[in-house]
């Protein structure tokens, strides 16, 4: 299953943390999730974009002010994320900074919350490490839970 990672380039530190979390997903539950890291020099970028947002079932969005700000996420992938929705696809929307990410999706449960159950943005968890496993956590069960997934144990320890 192919998944789409959107975030702001000025969020590109949270990006790479939260990237190296979800590799546990993709090799737990099989998910390749696809972000605009992986363009090479001469990609035509905007057509990259728009056919990784159609192939994707699984839609991580990264909010934080400058995500808010980006005209680019706002006009062009949120528009196509959204039509994609009516196709059984998941948006996660998982918080990193305090923002206004409600009143652009404040109809889906975002991540990560603390163990009170209460939203918490990554920025504020200690070590935030932890916030970033606990979204991670959480985008897991989302994804297992939405498609009926089992996660695989990739090494049999202890047996030939």
């Amino acid at each position: 299953m192919k998944g789409f990672i959107s975030y702001c380039h000025d969020d590109h530190a949270a990006f790479r943390e939260m990237r190296t979390h979800l590799r546990a997903i993709e090799r737990t539950l099989g998910v390749n999730f696809w972000a605009d890291n992986r363009l090479n020099t001469g990609n035509y970028w905007s057509g990259e974009i728009a056919a990784a947002i159609i192939a994707a079932r699984v839609h991580i969005l990264i909010f934080s002010p400058a995500f808010i700000g980006s005209d680019y996420i706002f006009d062009h992938e949120l528009p196509a994320i959204n039509a994609k929705c009516a196709d059984g696809d998941l948006v996660l929307p998982v918080i990193v900074n305090r923002c206004a990410w409600a009143s652009f999706v404040g109809v889906l449960q975002a991540a990560p919350k603390d163990a009170t159950g209460r939203l918490t943005p990554i920025i504020e968890w200690r070590p935030q490490k932890n916030g970033f496993d606990a979204a991670r956590e959480q985008i897991g069960t989302a994804i297992s839970d939405h498609f009926k997934l089992s996660a695989t144990v990739p090494f049999a320890w202890g047996r030939p």
